[in-house]
């Protein structure tokens, strides 16, 4: 074992930065030290000044930096005299086998660690067998990432062997390391006996078809494994033959990844026959992969009798129109489905034939991907005649195929009593002037379609101008993508009068066409009286200085426009001067970016002092800032559900967080979270750094998941919060994005700007 000192004395080195970032942040429950060039002598601050009997600390993040061995022997050190931490963070550094070697003795000394985070660390066989020694006798630790290292079989070994003893890991991540069958076979073995492993993380090892049967024979008898990530692997045919039949039997299994295995119609006939009597398996995903038509034939007709899968992944495969009609017949019958990927493969009219045929009787389809195949005007035609009839697709992805303008006549038809497709995609579709005519003809009458993008389709003025007729009468569309379509100045002139009355368009993308001055100018005239439009993307137009003049003005009243690129144009000094003056009296509460070639102006103001929210944050007046917010969000929410018919963008998840927050801030008898959506199921909470890691907690306690969502949260203390009645929602929150609140805004205005 280790000789330690047990931090005794202080430190002679010193690192006065250092010091004072952990005397700031010593008393929170997480404390960021990510990506500051920390150093092994850096270590023996974090380990006597922060780490030493702290009494709050439970998150520490210490990743990206240059830790090495000797920096994990000090952080040990300090580990034995701290009784908080549960979560500590050191992926890329450099530990090292001798450093993963320091870390074990953490695993035996303390009692608290439960997450571990080592990925991307030069580890190898050695430093996996020390951790996985000190795991067989664990029984707190839960999390152990050490994808991204370089271990071998043997450390794979002796993982496995300790896998069979442990009662408490959930998560093992081995992505990205030099595991061969050997290896593969041994956390096979684990898994017959392991009762507490609940994700398995193997992609991008070595493991061929004999690792893949030792994993299966484990899932046999194993009850508690719900994701399994093997792609990027070598398993084959045989491979996947073996995991098909084993997950027959099977019954905890609901995530399987088998992207870029060699797997072909054998392997996916077996998977096939697997899915008609498994009842678990959510998704599967076999992307990647050298599926032709009867490997898709045999998922297609498993599709009419499974009743549980609903993602399923078939991209860069090379299915054709026989197989993409099997797919079509199935979700004719099947009741669970909502997501089907079929971008990249071999598909043709007829192929996409039968897809929109079972478009018209299938009710879960929600998202359907076609990007990249061959499908022309006559299966355009059958998708647009299922879109007719349809009642849940959301998303359709056509773009790079060849469905020309008639293709887009059928769409547009389809879009004309389609009640519920939100975004279309058809870029690089050859569409013309024609097929954007008839898409305008549909938006029309359409009153759902939010995102609509036709880039680089040539459909030039005439198209654009048939657009913009149609958005005058269209009150749903928000985003609105024609890049690189050769538009010129009479095209943007009728999209800028179309925006003068518009009051919904909050995206318009134009980048890569030729509306010069003239286009710009009537753009510009536009910002003056639209109240709707957010981005305003007019990259490489050749727009000179009368051009950015005119928008400048525009800018002066505008009271919604946030973000403006007008890179790759052809504006000067004068062009520049007239935007900064445009930005310096806009008045928007989060004021507009101007993008003007490499150079950013930004207005100087960010908070008007008549808003009240502005004010509650200028005063950090979180209470009165987060009541606001609360408020704004319920009565947009209540006037989009007084329309006729009613704009409803709440789900249930939705809804679920909201009652989650007030009786969270009202257990708490203070408003420590806020909430708002844009106009869509996902929410904004805000909240400040305090109470942040409490929340998270709450967040994976009432939301379990089972993908690893990478919070590194641990929730073995929720016994310990206060205790909420709601309903625990399994598989809502698929994602959290966690950010801080910037600088706010700046003049950053070039010399020059030619």
């Amino acid at each position: 074992s280790m000789t330690t000192t047990l931090l005794s004395s202080p430190p002679t080195y010193t690192n006065e930065k250092l010091k004072q970032q952990i005397n700031e942040n010593k008393d929170n429950v997480s404390v960021f030290l990510t990506g500051q060039g920390l150093t092994d002598d850096d270590m023996e601050i974090v380990a006597y000044y922060l780490l030493r009997d702290n009494k709050t600390l439970e998150h520490l993040y210490l990743d990206n930096n240059q830790i090495g061995d000797q920096g994990a022997k000090d952080l040990v050190e300090g580990l034995q005299k701290n009784t908080t931490l549960t979560n500590l963070c050191l992926d890329h550094n450099q530990l090292g086998d001798q450093g993963a070697k320091a870390l074990s003795e953490a695993l035996q000394k303390t009692t608290t660690l439960t997450a571990l985070i080592l990925s991307n660390n030069q580890i190898g066989d050695q430093g996996a067998q020390a951790l996985a020694e000190r795991l067989q006798k664990n029984t707190t630790f839960t999390y152990l990432y050490l994808d991204n290292n370089q271990i071998g079989d043997q450390g794979a070994q002796a993982l496995g062997e300790a896998l069979r003893k442990n009662t408490a890991l959930k998560i093992l991540k081995l992505q990205n390391n030099q595991i061969g069958d050997q290896g593969a076979q041994a956390l096979g073995e684990a898994l017959q006996k392991n009762t507490t492993l609940i994700h398995l993380l193997f992609g991008n090892n070595q493991i061929g078809h004999q690792g893949a049967k030792a994993l299966g024979e484990g899932l046999e008898k194993n009850t508690t494994l719900t994701d399994l990530y093997l792609d990027n692997n070598q398993i084959g045919d045989q491979g996947a033959k073996t995991l098909g039949k084993t997950l027959q039997k099977n019954t905890t299994l609901t995530d399987l990844y088998l992207d870029n295995n060699q797997i072909g119609d054998q392997g996916a006939k077996t998977l096939g026959k697997t899915l008609q009597k498994n009842t678990t398996l959510t998704n599967l995903s076999l992307n990647n992969n050298q599926t032709r038509d009867q490997g898709a034939q045999a998922l297609g007709e498993a599709l009419q009798k499974n009743i549980t899968l609903r993602d399923l992944h078939l991209n860069n495969n090379q299915i054709g129109d026989q197989g993409a009609k099997a797919l079509g017949e199935g979700l004719e019958k099947n009741t669970t489905l909502t997501y089907l990927y079929l971008q990249n493969n071999q598909i043709g009219d007829q192929g996409a034939k039968a897809l929109g045929e079972g478009l018209e009787n299938n009710t879960t389809l929600t998202y359907l991907y076609l990007e990249n195949n061959q499908i022309g005007h006559q299966g355009a035609k059958a998708l647009g005649e299922g879109l007719e009839n349809n009642t849940t697709l959301t998303y359709l992805y056509l773009e790079n195929n060849q469905i020309g303008h008639q293709g887009a006549k059928a769409l547009g038809e389809g879009l004309e009593n389609n009640t519920t497709l939100t975004y279309l995609y058809l870029e690089n579709n050859q569409i013309g002037h024609q097929g954007a005519k008839a898409l305008g003809e549909g938006l029309e009458k359409n009153t759902t379609l939010r995102g609509l993008y036709l880039d680089n389709n040539q459909i030039g003025d005439q198209g654009a101008q048939a657009l913009g007729e149609a958005l005058q009468k269209n009150s749903t569309l928000r985003d609105l993508h024609l890049d690189n379509n050769q538009i010129g100045h009479q095209g943007a002139k009728t999209l800028g009068k179309t925006l003068q009355k518009n009051t919904t368009l909050t995206s318009l993308y134009l980048d890569n066409n030729q509306i010069g001055d003239q286009g710009a100018k009537a753009l510009g005239e536009a910002l003056q009286k639209n109240t709707a439009l957010q981005i305003l993307k007019l990259q490489n137009n050749q727009i000179g200085d009368q051009g950015a003049k005119a928008l400048g003005e525009g800018l002066e009243k505008n009271t919604t426009l946030r973000d403006l690129h007008l890179e790759n144009n052809q504006i000067g000094d004068q062009g520049a001067k007239a935007l900064g003056e445009g930005l310096e009296k806009n008045t928007v509460p989060l004021s507009p970016e101007v993008l003007l070639h490499e150079g950013i102006l930004r207005s100087s103001s960010l908070l008007c002092e008549d808003i009240p929210r502005g004010k509650s944050i200028q005063n950090k007046d979180f209470n009165t800032f987060a009541q606001i917010v609360m408020l704004d969000s319920g009565q947009f929410h209540a006037i989009c559900m007084d329309t006729y018919p009613p704009v409803i963008y709440l789900n249930e998840q939705s809804k679920h967080l909201i009652n989650l927050v007030h009786a969270y801030n009202s257990d708490q008898s203070k408003i420590k979270v806020a909430y708002t959506f844009d106009a869509g199921p996902n929410p904004f909470c805000f909240i400040q750094q305090e109470y942040l890691d409490e929340f998270l907690q709450y967040l994976q306690y009432f939301y379990p998941t089972t993908n690893d969502n990478n919070l590194h949260v641990s929730v073995s203390n929720i016994k310990n919060l206060s205790p909420i009645d709601l309903p625990i929602m399994q598989d809502a929150l698929k994602r959290i994005i966690l950010t801080r609140i910037g600088t706010g805004s700046k003049i950053l205005v070039k010399t020059t700007m030619t």
